[in-house]
Order: C-alpha cells, then sequence, then structure tokens
C-alpha cells in the first residue's frame, strides 16, 4: 500500500498484526485513523480542499452490507462548500475532483489575505481602545 499525503502533515500507511492500515502523522508519530486492511484506502483526507469543498468526514460502506447491497461499497464523503456554511453535503468518491496545485495556492492566498485584513482592523480596535498604535 502506498503512503498517502494531505495537504499538511504527511501521512504514512503501515501494517500492524491485526491486519489494518494505521495512518501516522510524522509531526506527532501518533496514530491518527485506522483502517481494516480489507477495506480500500481512502483517496481524500479530512480537511482537503476540493472542487467540491473542504472534506470534514469520511465513512465507508463495506462489501456485503446492507448499505453496500443499497447504494454500492467504498468510501463516502461530508463535505462542506463554504467556510461558514451550515450545510454539510455528502458525495461518492468518485464524484469529487481535486484542486490543481494553482487553484490550491489561491485559495490559501486569498484566506490568508483574508485573516491578515481581519487582524489589521483588531489591531486598529485595540489601538483606538489604547488610545495610542497598533502595537503599544
Amino acid at each position: 500500500m502506498a503512503a498517502s499525503r494531505t495537504q499538511g502533515d504527511r501521512l504514512t500507511d503501515t501494517t500492524n498484526s491485526d491486519r489494518q492500515h494505521i495512518l501516522t502523522n510524522h509531526k506527532s508519530m501518533q496514530p491518527t485513523i485506522t483502517i481494516p486492511k480489507h477495506w480500500e484506502y481512502p483517496r481524500f483526507a479530512l480537511n482537503q480542499r476540493t472542487q467540491q469543498g473542504i472534506i470534514l468526514g469520511l465513512h465507508y460502506y463495506p462489501t456485503g452490507t446492507e448499505l453496500a447491497e443499497q447504494f454500492g461499497h467504498g468510501w463516502r464523503y461530508a463535505l462542506m462548500d463554504r467556510k461558514n456554511s451550515d450545510e454539510l453535503f455528502h458525495f461518492e468518491e468518485n464524484q469529487i475532483q481535486t484542486l490543481s496545485p494553482e487553484e490550491l495556492v489561491s485559495q490559501i492566498t486569498a484566506e490568508i489575505e483574508f485573516y491578515q485584513y481581519q487582524t489589521a482592523i483588531l489591531q486598529q480596535q485595540l489601538a483606538a481602545i489604547r488610545g495610542g498604535s497598533p502595537n503599544a
């Protein structure tokens, strides 16, 4: 099984004696997700940005279960299409499209600029309260 990369922490797939995949976070070296060996490996990671939104959850319908009989086996993902949305949207794995590196850079840059602007506003408010400069 190949290693999986997320947008941020690097995850590595290892197999333990119970025939499970354990995704390990290399920053903390703590197991983050355990997946039974007979399940397929998820294509997308939690918090991954996609064309449909940001992945907030995932669940698996194993082969031979009632849910898999009704809806097909495999991974399903819960996504939020906007940062401040109050709705979750559910997609099958084959319905999700990744963002290009350029789209990722554009989204992340826009978010950084937004938060920098919000920080500047808060610093001005603090300065007004303190009666001085923003760094007082």
